[in-house]
């Protein structure tokens, strides 16, 4: 191992070369681990793979001092590490790129160890084998080739892009009041060819990110001037620049600088107009709010009820025929690849409504003729539900719990989940897809999934086939998002789906249905499936380029690894400089099987990190849900978890940790929690007889600070009780306004996680007997009751009215209020302290350890 340093090249940066193996760190002697160790485990964040798939790179995240930037080649025979270092990038496949925390920019050749420090640098994009570098104020660029030469410097920089495909850089300079769009082409050797064009003269001028097309021929940018705001399209083969600008409008509109923009496959342009109008509405002085009225005034308030919403509308610079897609009627729409149809849709169609996400009545628009007919009536709405076909040829939509194809040239509508079930109940009324469509590439199928297995069926529906035998083996598989497949692509509001190649080798996620096991399998291009790996470990993050194929493996006592797979060499595991758990005591996580009702359900329970057989530990109970997917997590110690709450932490200081899983019986969500986590509990006290029953804590922070809130008020099981931000009242939360959404809360409680079913003047008693506050006369428990006082998804008066019945009733319970946190609490200082205030709550009730001064009266 070799290592240097670089404090002569630049302070505070310390570049640490390891031309070996990373080495695994770890002691024979075992000690308790304390809060000063937190800081050995960081969170570690992908990172770029190189395209030939021999080198890949992650970086990992402490709470407290440097982060750390990995490069390692997928052989496992070198690694480098960076101290305080950002995410990089790959030129080609040798040479890595990263910044430092002082902007300081470096190239290393990562076969030699060569490194080249190219000084501050600012925004950079990699150009194939190039670096394009933008200096820190943005004032400039620099092109490095792979040498860590500067091939050259462009002063007055306005903007700048590289294509997708990595061939084309796009630079705008302005200087003297003159604009340059400049752009330089690489060739198959990477030669490269230079051509501008002018785009006039400003006194000053802004650009916005400039947008490709899909085939890196075109691009296309707004650009705001002095005068006017400009849609600008360049066709990168003719050399021919094309605009659009205000004057082409005569109805009061104008182009929207902040608007959607893209660019379909026949070189038109998607762009965004608005009402000039709306720039001179005034702020009312009287807020009107009617019950008659379609969407509360908040709601409405955001659009004008869809009169000044941006339009979106189609040019085709070729011809300069320009087309207004939405209007205000039907404010939404979605091209469908090819430019003969457009799907339009009005989100505000059938309010007023009461669930989340509305359904849509869609129309079909034929572009040409201007006309337009129903196509789907009473649509669920979301990426889910309906997309369109890559080639534009088909609708595919759930509905029903079924998958169906339209076709848009012949009219007709085809089942497609004919021999299967292709959905699963939700806590709405509503079924919901078992996973997102596929298309193959050749766009002639569909690849679509039951509970256990994938299906492909033909564009028509009249061929089925399953790929694979899950259902046998108890496996569910999946196709997972990663690079085989092309991603799901937004049409300005609507979907286009993603599709997957089925001449290659395709990657299949796996799983048991209890998460006992994870992994992945190959199916081969002749149907075959093939084990990677699938084991009692949570493997994710899959990543694939070349041959190599890498993934993320980890298990509550074994820290996060990086396995790689090349071909048919042996497993390799890159990651082994992790800090190791070997030198501490640690817990274990074991799956804690229990019955309620018919459901057989399962939870997870971690050991105290020196569990001694014959000695009694007390035990903390986290409610959310469902938690059994999360029993090979490993979970490093942090005091800044945003809800204070910390397996890892607790273990290490003498605590059993259970997490049952719950399910619930519509309208009854309170008993639900309260019947599945005791009986959950008294299935772990019987498991394991070193949980002291007579100590036992319950915690749990949004859904479940309702949840725990609700025990408290039916149950002796625990002697001590924190909630966070949870429901207390659900009159009072039902009749308030959602201000993340701007919509009645009533959602939440009929169609949504509070599971209530019914109105609430179709179920008065019901509401009243599921909220805590209502039911506060039968907590026995101390309850420390915590919230954000900015809070907007569950807002704090919650928290407030269960603490206001609880002093009325004269019932132990202290309040936290963080006044400058929301929901998830966003700083350390306040997460640390409510970690810790936490921790000295239970310590004090389920240990016998001294109160701090805070839980005294009068503090």
């Amino acid at each position: 191992m070799k290592s240097f340093n670089q404090n002569s090249v630049i302070l505070f940066f310390l570049l640490f070369l390891i031309y070996a193996v990373c080495p695994a760190q770890g002691q024979s002697l075992k000690r308790q681990l304390t809060e000063q160790d937190y800081n050995k485990w960081g969170m570690i964040k992908p990172g770029p793979i190189s395209h030939d798939g021999k080198w890949l790179s992650w970086s990992v995240h402490y709470d407290a001092g440097q982060d750390t930037l990995f490069v390692a080649a997928s052989s496992g025979r070198n690694c480098y590490k960076f101290a305080a270092a950002l995410q990089g990038n790959f030129l080609g496949n040798e040479i890595f790129y990263f910044q430092n925390t002082g902007k300081n920019g470096y190239l290393i050749e990562l076969t030699s160890g060569k490194h080249h420090n190219i000084g501050q640098t600012g925004k950079t994009v990699v150009w194939e084998s190039y670096l394009v570098a933008a200096n820190p104020e943005f004032k400039g660029i620099s092109v490095w080739n792979n040498e860590g030469s500067k091939l050259k410097e462009i002063k007055d920089i306005k903007q700048f892009s590289v294509s997708s495909s990595r061939q084309a850089l796009l630079y705008i300079t302005h200087t003297n009041k003159k604009s340059w769009l400049h752009l330089s082409l690489l060739n198959s050797k990477e030669k490269i060819s230079e051509s501008e064009i002018s785009l006039g003269e400003y006194q000053d001028l802004t650009i916005s990110k400039p947008i490709w097309s899909e085939d890196n021929k075109s691009v296309s940018f707004y650009c705001k001037t002095e005068r006017d705001t400009t849609v600008f399209y360049f066709d990168i083969n003719r050399n021919e620049l094309r605009q659009l600008n205000n004057s082409h409008f005569s109805n009061g509109m104008k182009i929207d600088f902040d608007g959607n923009l893209s660019l379909t496959s026949r070189g038109e342009v998607l762009a965004t107009i608005r009402d000039a109008a709306l720039e001179s509405i005034e702020t009312p002085i009287v807020e009107v709010w009617n019950t008659l009225d379609k969407v509360i005034y908040p709601k409405a308030l955001e659009t004008h009820n869809w009169k000044y919403a941006p339009k979106t509308l189609l040019w085709n610079p070729k011809t300069g025929k320009i087309q207004q897609l939405t209007t205000t009627d039907y404010p939404q729409a979605a091209l469908v690849p090819g430019g003969q149809y457009a799907l339009i849709w009005n989100t505000d169609h059938y309010e007023p409504q009461f669930e989340w996400v509305s359904n849509i009545d869609l129309y079909l628009l034929n572009v040409g003729a201007g006309e337009k007919k129903i196509l789907l009536k009473n649509q669920q709405n979301s990426s889910l539900s309906w997309q369109i076909s890559p080639d534009g040829k088909y609708l595919t939509y759930f509905t029903e719990g079924n998958w169906y194809n339209y076709n848009f040239s012949k009219g007709i509508h085809a089942k497609l989940s004919n021999n299967f079930q292709a959905g699963s109940d939700t806590s709405s009324s509503k079924a919901a897809p078992n996973a997102t469509v596929l298309w193959t590439k050749d766009a002639k199928s569909i690849l679509l999934c039951d509970a256990f297995d994938i299906w492909l069926v033909s564009a028509d529906g009249t061929y089925t086939k399953r790929l694979t035998s899950g259902r046998e083996h108890n496996i569910i598989f999946r196709i997972p998002q990663q690079q085989g497949v092309s991603p799901l692509k937004p049409i300005i509001d609507g979907w286009g789906s993603s599709s997957v190649d089925m001449t290659k080798d395709i990657v299949l996620e796996a799983r048991a249905p209890d998460y006992s096991k994870t992994g992945y399998y190959l199916l081969k291009k002749n149907g075959v499936l093939e084990t990677i790996v699938f084991d009692q470990s949570r493997n994710y993050n899959l990543a694939q380029a070349g041959k190599t194929i890498s993934w993320y493996s980890e298990r509550y006592d074994s820290p996060t690894a990086i396995r790689c797979r090349t071909g048919k060499k042996p497993l390799v595991d890159v990651t082994q400089n992790q800090k190791s758990i070997a030198e501490f005591y640690w817990g274990e996580s074991k799956r804690i099987s229990y019955q309620w009702k018919n459901h057989l359900l399962g939870g997870i329970l971690y050991y105290p990190a020196d569990f001694r057989k014959g000695k009694k530990y007390p035990m903390i109970v986290h409610v959310y849900e469902k938690q059994s997917q999360r029993l090979h997590y490993f979970i490093r110690p942090s005091l800044y978890d945003g809800e204070g709450f910390n397996v890892t932490n607790l273990i290490n200081k003498g605590y059993f940790v259970f997490l049952p899983d719950i399910v619930y019986q519509l309208g009854s969500p309170g008993d639900s929690a309260l019947n599945c986590t005791q009986t959950g509990v008294a299935a772990a006290i019987t498991d394991e007889a070193g949980i002291d029953a007579a100590q036992l804590g319950l915690i749990g922070y949004s859904f479940g600070g309702f949840e725990a809130s609700f025990i408290a008020t039916k149950s002796t099981m625990f002697k001590a009780i924190a909630a966070g931000a949870g429901i207390t009242d659900f009159a009072s939360s039902y009749f308030s306004l959602a201000e993340n959404y701007n919509i009645p809360e009533y959602f939440r409680f009929e169609t949504f996680q509070m599971r209530m079913g019914k109105p609430f003047h179709e179920n008065i008693q019901g509401y009243i007997e599921n909220s805590p506050v209502y039911q506060a006369a039968g907590v026995k428990t101390p309850i420390l009751i915590y919230t954000g006082g900015k809070d907007k998804q569950i807002r704090h008066n919650q928290s407030r009215e269960f603490y206001f019945a609880l002093r009325r009733l004269g019932k132990p319970s202290i309040l936290l209020v963080y006044p400058q946190e929301d929901h998830a609490f966003e700083d350390r200082k306040a997460i640390m302290d409510l970690t810790h205030k936490i921790e000295v709550f239970f310590g004090h009730h389920l240990k016998g350890l001294e109160k701090e001064d805070w839980m005294e009266p009068n503090f």
